[in-house]
């Protein structure tokens, strides 16, 4: 069967079409409602500031002016701030409403006269951490408490910016070619760009945090958390643990156990093999609620 020119161009009019309701489909579902980043040669990357959205149309999120998951920073007197700094672990990623987060849910676990000030961005390194409290030294100096949630692979290279795909800098101009190239595998992902350098790469950890240290240690506490496969293996002595003891034990930082020590803490807590889910966000708001209020 032969196709006339008009049929043609018919077809070709459907299939457009089609793309573009498609198009309008996906924006308005808010697949690219996303938070952006800033890529940066002194801390590696952050949220950019003063942004706020709704992911796919029931997930909010806020980041304030200087790229914490809050509303702006505003501490007060007779509230004891807390600043909690992490990488994904604490940061919870799109798929969490900003009240199911590590932050909102310690702060309402501390009750009144607490406010947390949640600081955080996907595979941050310590190093990237600690590079930003180093650029935002008042912060820092302007909170009672620093909470440092701390894995096994935060104690290697910092990490830089290299791919809009995992940490975009501006949305995509396409909410379908977003997603075919995000999740279909069929586009490879963060091969054009080259990572942009550091200039800390090559500094010492454990200088960066001895230097923290000497001014923040008196206020600075650092926590453990573990992945699926530490608490599997839960007699057996890890790596993770040993390194995290070393680096902030010598630094003069008080060590809060984490719940790899707590047996209320189980395989049901996660959503993955490292992250946890909103029930484990909730025990992780808990435990660490009685620790930093001075209870076993």
């Amino acid at each position: 069967m032969k196709f006339t020119l008009r049929k043609k161009w018919a077809v070709a009019g459907s299939f457009i079409a089609l793309l573009l309701f498609a198009e309008v489909a996906a924006r308005l579902s808010g697949v690219i409602d996303f938070p952006l980043y800033l890529a940066s040669s002194e801390i590696g990357y952050e949220f950019a500031p003063n942004q706020s959205g709704t992911f796919l149309g029931g997930k909010r999120w806020n980041y304030n002016e200087y790229g914490m998951g809050s509303g702006p920073f505003l501490p007060k007197d007779g509230v004891i701030d807390i600043l909690l700094v992490g990488d994904s672990v604490v940061l919870g990623g799109n798929k969490f409403d900003m009240s199911e987060r590590l932050g909102a849910q310690l702060e309402r676990e501390l009750g009144v006269g607490y406010k947390v000030w949640p600081i955080s961005a996907g595979s941050w390194a310590l190093l990237n951490e600690l590079a930003w409290m180093r650029h935002n030294k008042a912060v820092v100096e302007a909170v009672d408490t620093v909470v440092i949630v701390s894995n096994a692979g935060d104690f290697a290279v910092p990490s830089s910016w290299s791919c809009e795909e995992t940490h975009p800098r501006s949305l995509p101009y396409s909410a379908l070619v977003h997603l075919v190239k995000k999740y279909s595998g069929v586009i490879p992902l963060c091969t054009e760009v080259p990572p942009k350098k550091l200039l800390f790469r090559d500094r010492s950890l454990t200088q960066d945090l001895i230097d923290f240290s000497v001014l923040f240690s008196h206020k600075t506490v650092a926590v453990y958390y573990p992945n699926k496969g530490e608490l599997l293996a839960r007699s057996v002595p890890s790596g993770g643990v040993d390194v995290f003891q070393k680096t902030f034990s010598s630094a003069g930082v008080r060590i809060i156990d984490g719940v790899l020590g707590d047996k209320g803490w189980g395989l049901e807590y996660y959503g993955d093999d490292v992250h946890p889910n909103s029930a484990g966000y909730g025990f992780m708001a808990k435990y660490l609620s009685l620790a930093l209020k001075g209870h076993d």
